[in-house]
Formats: structure tokens, sequence, C-alpha cells
């Protein structure tokens, strides 16, 4: 919705009266001849940067997860998970070969993050979590902890 917002936005925009006669300008500086060479002058050379102290380190890269979102929903079409790790977007889950049991393995990083699953358009808890946040609807989201 915000894209098409966006595009709606800019659609009613058109270019500046100015905007032809600057790229002309700037086209006619850009097929004049040359100038003729400056006389060379003899530049200092450039001083070496200090060397790093040996105490620096690299930057840690954070090791991902895999964290695995499964749902047991007998008579179930089709299922999602949406939280804080996807900005709140239903990501797909996979049915499995039991009819009803949906998963997805995703990679992430260490942290807290709140999610909900939505089955056949209905947004719901994941039963098997401990953990739940109030969220602004008055509803609990589930609440994942990954180390």
């Amino acid at each position: 919705m915000g894209g098409r917002l966006a595009l709606s936005l800019l659609s009613g925009i058109g270019p500046h009266p100015s905007w032809s006669s600057n790229l002309r300008t700037t086209m006619a500086k850009q097929t004049a001849p040359p100038a003729a060479p400056a006389a060379k002058t003899k530049l200092p050379a450039p001083k070496k940067a200090a060397a790093a102290p040996e105490t620096a380190t690299e930057p840690k890269t954070v090791k991902r997860r895999k964290v695995a979102f499964t749902i047991q929903v007998p008579n179930a079409h089709e299922a999602a998970v949406a939280g804080t790790f996807n900005d709140w977007q239903p990501q797909p889950l996979k049915a499995a070969k039991s009819p009803g049991s949906f998963s997805l393995t995703v990679l992430l990083p260490p942290g807290d993050y709140e999610y909900r699953f939505v089955i056949d358009g209905q947004w719901c808890n994941d039963a098997t979590c401990p953990e739940t946040v109030p969220n602004p609807f008055g509803e609990p989201n589930s609440l994942l902890r990954v180390a």
C-alpha cells in the first residue's frame, strides 16, 4: 500500500521548468573544446597514513541460527508466519507430508522476536510458545528468543 501511495504522489509531479535549460547548459559545457593544458606544477608527495594499532580487531560477524516455525492445524489449507523478523509480512509455510502440518525454517541473528501465525487468513498465536507479549490490538504475540 505504501508503494502505491508513493507512486501516486510522484506521478503528479512534472519536471521543473528550469531543468531543460540547465540540461542544455550542462551539455554545452561538456561539448566545448578542451582548454589548453595548464603548466605542470610539482605537488608535494602525499603523507603515508599511520598504521592501525595492533589492538584493533575486525568486526565480528553475527552468527545466524536456524529457527523452525511449525504448526499443526487439521483442515487448514494454507499457513504463514509474520513477525518482527520479516516486518510483519506473512511468509508462507510449506505444507508437510502429514495433512494440516506446516513448517518453515529461517535464519535469524540472536535477539528477541515477536510473531504470529496466519492460518487460512486468520491471525493466531503459537500455542506451543510459552512466552507472549501484548500487541497494540489487545492480543498477545508469541515471543521467540534466539540465543
